[in-house]
């Protein structure tokens, strides 16, 4: 038979568990927002000097 204290154990463990699985998730999304970051960087630095080589092109 499982005591008071018994059950309240259980339940903090599974709680830790719980805790510890939802950490895991959240360290991957932020590796998928750092990756997201960086290709948009990357992204915006390409599109900032195709656009200064357009303006330093002469107008037609």
């Amino acid at each position: 038979m499982m005591t008071s204290t018994d059950a309240k154990i259980r339940f903090a463990h599974l709680l830790a568990i719980r805790a510890s699985q939802y950490d895991a998730q959240a360290q991957g999304l932020l590796a998928q927002a750092r990756v997201a970051l960086r290709r948009a960087d990357r992204l915006r630095a390409a599109a900032g000097s195709r656009l200064e080589k357009a303006m330093a092109e002469p107008s037609q």
